[in-house]
């Protein structure tokens, strides 16, 4: 069930775009496609969807990995454009922290976040997770915000990010389910535990009722993969993150690694036959410090009849 945690040719193909373009050419990279969020909005299509839930309206941020690499301010943008939206329900794909732990990362002098200008900083991993709880913190919706854990956040001290968003008002779930009610409909949120660093477990619910829709918020998409192909499990949605969306994607040759073993559900909106499953780009990055023809999104789903 599980994968094993490689990003071999990640830090490959990284290593050489990077000797290519030179340090000059990452950092142009990072300015010209990081440096602002987008919103991505779309209506998600589900069948026998219960009519109170018609336009239910989910925001949806994954993977800030404050930190060095990431500026507040560009976790900050993601916040204020879904503040912006009024969503009903919002939730957090996970991966909170970024700690550059490997090569050729530790190797790049770039830091664009001020605030962290060293990864040896003494408590390094609370003063992220404070100031990711302080920014992110300020998400407030009717139905509430909730979160799962990324795989960095369960290396780095998954207590502490547990703790610091708890007292903003997150709740982190951990193979758990939140139900969200309008009259006698529901919607029921299952978060599952990471499925590389932690043991997700599908809950016992039965056979989906005509005034349910599920929705499951897993941050690798490589579970999703796993329920849909090897297990009865039924949920009408799957909210991902995790790959980044490639984060560096070059002409004609695409992306150079979505860092999981099915790449069906790597980026974006796919309709399974069973269910709709989709993957944010996300906001921060990871092993290297910039972005190329993938620029950083927080999306707003609106579900529909």
């Amino acid at each position: 069930m599980k994968k094993i945690l490689s990003r071999r040719d990640f830090l490959k193909s990284s290593a050489s775009l990077l000797a290519l373009s030179g340090l000059a050419g990452a950092r142009t990279a990072l300015a010209a496609s990081s440096t602002e969020v987008l919103l991505h909005s779309l209506k998600v299509r589900i069948p026998h969807l219960p009519k109170n839930f018609d336009g239910f309206r989910i925001g949806f941020l994954s993977d800030p990995h404050l930190g060095p690499w990431v500026p507040d301010d560009l976790v900050a943008q993601g916040v204020r454009l879904l503040m912006s939206e009024r969503a009903d329900l919002i939730l957090l794909g996970g991966d909170f922290i970024g700690i550059p732990d490997a090569f050729p990362g530790r190797l790049l002098p770039y830091v664009p976040n001020p605030g962290f200008n060293s990864t040896a900083c003494k408590d390094l991993p609370e003063a992220i997770y404070t100031r990711a709880a302080d920014i992110l913190g300020k998400l407030k919706a009717p139905a509430g915000v909730f979160a799962v854990y990324g795989n960095h956040d369960n290396w780095v001290e998954p207590q502490l990010c547990s703790s610091k968003l708890g007292a903003k008002g997150i709740r982190l779930l951990k193979n758990d389910q939140v139900r969200v009610a309008r009259d006698n409909e529901e919607l029921l949120l299952i978060g599952s535990e990471d499925y590389w660093t932690g043991i997700p477990v599908w809950p016992k619910l039965g056979p989906r009722l005509s005034h349910q829709t599920r929705i499951l918020l897993s941050h690798n998409p490589d579970y999703v993969s796993y329920l849909l192909d090897s297990t009865t499990a039924e949920f009408d949605l799957a909210l991902c993150g995790h790959t980044h969306g490639g984060q560096i994607k070059l002409p004609l040759i695409g992306a150079l690694s979505y860092n999981i073993e099915d790449t069906r559900f790597a980026d974006g909106l796919v309709a399974h036959q069973r269910a709709q499953v989709f993957t944010s780009r996300g906001i921060g990055v990871v092993e290297v410090p910039f972005r190329l023809n993938c620029p950083p999104e927080v999306n707003l789903l609106m579900l529909v009849r």
